[in-house]
């Protein structure tokens, strides 16, 4: 049994990262209807047991879908909540397995999405039946260019988590430039990104111009830290946690405390907010295309901006990270740092070994009773990418960082690797 320490609880001040941000919250008109269709749905191979799936239910994460893709259609709204259940779920077994076990949850996954008719093979990883059924509903309205950049975004996604899992085997802390161009991939902000133009028929030259790349990537970031901010609470309080979070990965090499940081963490996030309302002023036109594909371009853009604030608004609006206390937090920006739970010598030595491989179990491959509400409700652990698009540094936890200032803002704005 974990011991709460004695330290006092600070009240920390969230920055108020959005103040100025001109798109408001909006949400799908189809969210009702899509959300007890996916629920029922995701229910239905019972990934979890029951009580980890009341649990998984208080996170709404079709809330979340439908808040981030507001202006998609009944089928769009329907795709994007099956997609968020799709990621948690595997977020949710990946997180608790060895690099071995969510390699091979990766691999089923994947198999599904490249060749949903094939049967999927008894006693296979739940999450493989999951990619399967969403993605034969999913390419029943979209057109070919999206569905094949969203299997390369999706394989970029998860070959991010199973480095993060390889990570955790290995116990290796990353540097911030390192942290930050990891997070970008096991945020899972690129496939979500390309689930907005999954009904716009968009060329590749126009995808890929610079302009909406750097967007992509000013979004994504300002997602990455309007998630830290709200989620470190709930992970600081928990052994071994915080390690994979913009705040913890700052306030050593910045001497900072808790407070310090967030602030750091608002003024960094209001320079993306700048850059981001200025690239959108100056988007791209396309002469040599239609005038239905530059209005695509102008709507994709928007819908980059409103992911940004979907991500804030869900923060509180859902009891993943704060429970029930999640509105009054968004309202007030201030809350009580949860003190921090310490263990014997004895348990946090068996917490630093690795687990010992399991074999994946059959019948739905079911989560045990023994996951708690607290630890599905828990931040999700986050921070890879894959070997191929960055290097990976893994130093002592007990390293000093002498990195001052500058460095460290230098190092965030030239990280630009799209996750």
């Amino acid at each position: 049994m974990p011991v709460l320490s004695n330290d006092s609880q600070a009240i920390i001040r969230l920055p108020d990262t959005l103040r100025n941000w001109p798109w408001p919250r909006t949400i799908n008109p189809h969210y009702e209807e899509c959300k007890r269709k996916s629920e029922a749905w995701i229910e239905s191979f019972r990934a979890f047991s029951p009580k980890a799936q009341r649990a998984f239910n208080r996170c709404n994460f079709s809330l979340l879908s439908s808040l981030a893709w507001a202006n998609l259609n009944r089928d769009g709204c329907r795709i994007g909540c099956d997609l968020m259940h799709l990621f948690f779920v595997f977020d949710e077994y990946s997180d608790r397995s060895t690099h071995e076990e969510s390699r091979q949850q990766a691999i089923s996954i994947m198999d599904a999405l490249r060749d949903p008719h094939k049967p999927r093979p008894e006693g296979e990883f739940v999450g493989g039946r999951v990619a399967q059924e969403f993605w034969l509903n999913a390419i029943k309205t979209t057109p070919e260019s999206f569905q094949k950049r969203f299997i390369e975004a999706f394989q970029r996604y998860v070959d991010s988590v199973v480095q993060q899992s390889s990570d955790r085997d290995n116990h290796c802390q990353r540097d911030i430039a390192s942290y930050l161009a990891l997070r970008r991939y096991t945020i899972g902000a690129e496939p979500s990104f390309v689930l907005n133009a999954m009904h716009m028929d968009l060329p590749d030259h126009v995808v890929a111009h610079p302009t909406l790349k750097r967007l992509e990537e000013l979004a994504t970031d300002m997602i990455i830290l309007g998630n830290d901010i709200v989620s470190y609470d709930r992970e600081q309080s928990q052994p071994g946690q915080a390690e994979h979070n913009i705040i913890s990965a700052i306030m050593s090499p910045l001497k900072l405390d808790v407070q310090g940081a967030m602030d750091w963490v608002g003024r960094y996030h209001d320079g993306l907010v700048d850059e981001f309302l200025a690239g959108f002023e100056t988007l791209p036109t396309f002469p040599e295309e239609s005038q239905q594909v530059n209005a695509y371009v102008v709507e994709y853009a928007s819908a980059l901006a409103n992911w940004v604030r979907a991500s804030d608004a869900w923060g509180f609006e859902s009891e993943r990270y704060f429970g029930k206390d999640a509105p009054r937090i968004g309202r007030e920006r201030t809350f009580a740092l949860r003190p921090q739970q310490v263990v014997s010598d004895a348990s946090a030595q068996e917490v630093a070994i690795a687990p010992e491989p399991r074999t994946l179990s059959s019948s739905d491959h079911e989560l045990s009773e023994q996951k708690s509400e607290d630890e599905i409700m828990g931040a999700k652990s986050k921070s890879t990418e894959t070997g191929q698009r960055s290097t990976v540094h893994c130093i002592s936890l007990w390293s000093i960082w002498g990195t001052t200032w500058s460095i460290v803002g230098s190092l965030l704005r030239k990280a630009r690797i799209l996750f």
